[in-house]
């Protein structure tokens, strides 16, 4: 699996109240080292962030190194990444030479040179969970907020949950077009190849921790179940049996240039074992998109943590996966 991390910022919500000014000296606010990684078990290459807190963004770090552990022996001294962006104030480190396999208890740990900031998390690798079978129909959806229907690909997958244990779970539709386009100026053909990884999880009942609802729920403003951008859940609903997950997937391309020679479009499958603290905080991030930025009334997300002497999160996964050619179109 090709491995991106979206690094998002949090934001410290300051409400101030009409009457009452509360004291407050950002001297006395001391940096923290911010460690953040997502661990892929299956990926041959994974990449650690570096960074500390600082009192409107993060701020920079200097001479820090980074040390990977496996089962309490030191397995790689990750290498820095060389900056290609000078405004960038996050150091990446690069694992690639430490294989996981399930049962692995992984600590990484930061530092810099004079001692000044010192940081650690640890997990252990999640075992991994098989795709029993994943079975595809094209049906026809409303869209929110539109009277218009739409053509989705329906995906049903099903798994059997791991025995004997509270399992964390996480489920990611990656959507490749790759198309070949005509360029008159150059003289031969392009290619161009584009990802995409929303889906609709509104009709899940674990997706949507037991609130499934409908696009007209949706519009009508009467849905009580949360944003999933992050495809997570629990087995609290299935705990050692079987399950089929439900989620659709738009099947438009949105390419209507008369430059179009060829066109594939295929979906791959990942379904993921991931860690507690993980899901916890992926969880939180899904809240904050159902966040109204001008309602004060809502409730603060806290974003877990499990870094000790800094914050951020070291999570890992498992995962298993299929790809389905679910598209293809070629000029006469």
């Amino acid at each position: 699996m090709k491995k991106y991390i979206i690094i998002i910022p949090v934001f410290l919500l300051l409400l101030a109240a009409c009457t009452n000014e509360i004291p407050f000296d950002v001297k006395d606010t001391k940096s923290k080292m911010v460690i953040n990684t997502l661990i892929n078990a299956d990926c041959s290459e994974n990449t650690i962030f570096v960074s500390l807190t600082g009192k409107e963004d993060i701020a920079s770090i200097d001479n820090v190194s980074v040390n990977l552990y496996v089962n309490g022996i030191l397995k790689e001294k990750p290498e820095a990444i060389p900056d290609t962006d000078s405004s960038s104030k996050v150091k990446g480190f690069l694992i690639k030479n430490t294989t996981f396999k399930p049962g692995d208890k992984v600590k990484i740990e930061a530092s810099t040179a004079d001692g000044k900031y010192y940081a650690w998390g640890e997990e252990t690798v999640p075992e991994r969970v098989d795709i029993i079978k994943i079975d595809t129909t094209t049906v026809r959806m409303k869209d929110v907020y539109s009277d218009s229907y739409s053509s989705y690909l329906r995906f049903k997958i099903t798994f059997k949950d791991i025995p004997d244990k509270a399992n964390f779970y996480r489920v990611v539709l990656e959507k490749k077009t790759t198309r070949v386009l005509t360029n008159q100026y150059i003289g031969h053909d392009e290619t161009e190849v584009t990802y995409g990884y929303s889906f609709i999880s509104r009709e899940d009942v674990a997706l949507t921790d037991g609130r499934p609802g409908t696009a007209d729920d949706e519009e009508n403003g009467i849905s009580t179940s949360v944003s999933n951008t992050y495809g997570v859940f629990n087995d609290s609903r299935f705990r050692n049996g079987e399950y089929t997950l439900n989620i659709s997937q738009s099947k438009s391309s949105y390419y209507y240039g008369d430059d179009l020679k060829e066109e594939q479009i295929s979906v791959t499958v990942y379904l993921q074992s991931i860690s507690e603290t993980e899901y916890y905080y992926l969880q939180a991030l899904n809240k904050t998109i159902d966040i109204v930025d001008d309602d004060i009334l809502s409730e603060s997300v806290h974003l877990p943590t499990n870094i000790n002497g800094g914050i951020g999160l070291l999570g890992i996964c498992s995962e298993s996966s299929k790809t389905l050619q679910t598209y293809s179109w070629k000029a006469k």
